[in-house]
Parts: C-alpha cells; structure tokens; sequence
C-alpha cells in the first residue's frame, strides 16, 4: 500500500485501520505518527506467524478468518492481543469462532433481507 494515500485520509475523524495483510500494516505507523494520531490497527493474519509479526509491529488485534478455528484458538491461549474473527456469515460459524476464543466478530452482510435475520440471531447469541 503506498503510504501517501493514508496520509492524504482524514485519519482525525476515524478511529482506526484495518489492513487486509500483513504487508500493508507496514505502512500504518509511520503515517501516523506523522500526524500524532493514536488510531487502532490491525490485520487480517493467514498464520499465527503473521499475527506474532503483526503484534510486533505494534497492531491493536489481528483477525483471522472464521474458519481458522484452531489458529483462533491458539492465539486466543498465548497471547492477549485480541483476536477478530472475520467473514462470519452464519449463526453456526459465530458461535464457533467465539466458542474457539474470538475476542470479536466481524460479520459479512450481503445486502439482503438476511442481514438483519442474521444480526439479530448473532445478537442473541452473544448477549
């Protein structure tokens, strides 16, 4: 990712940069430390070397996808950099990244009338 197009984004009204690898977190902190900002970061990691790097590199949370059960689970265990599962589509998958240690979910909407069936089921189960 070239660095000049985060540094041309109004980091000051966000919170923070989800990057879609490890390559492009690279990119981030020196960006913001130009502009003093203290945004949350993170990556989505394909490993658990990735996500050890990613720690290293000073994200916030690293993501895993949510089938990568067993890598969710064991980061959950070593480490306390929280851990986002991503792409939960279903009511079942949810309940398995957070039953493996999901820290927090991130649920893809399709755009249809399911989205809010699936929300409110994803919901549920969480509260």
């Amino acid at each position: 990712m070239d660095s000049r197009l985060l540094e041309s984004l109004p980091l000051d009204h966000i919170d923070g940069v989800h990057m879609p690898s490890l390559r492009e977190l690279k990119a981030v902190p020196t960006s913001f430390n130009k502009k003093k900002l203290s945004l949350q970061t993170g990556c989505t990691c394909q490993t658990l070397d990735d996500a050890m790097r990613a720690g290293e590199q000073g994200a916030d949370y690293v993501a895993f996808p949510a089938t990568e059960k067993t890598a969710i689970t064991q980061w959950s265990l070593m480490t306390e950099l929280p851990t986002v599962a991503e792409n939960v589509t279903s009511l079942e998958s949810a309940q398995e990244a957070r039953l493996a240690g999901a820290d927090f979910l991130s649920v893809s909407l399709r755009g249809d009338e399911n989205d809010h069936t699936l929300l409110a089921a994803v919901d549920k189960f969480l509260s």
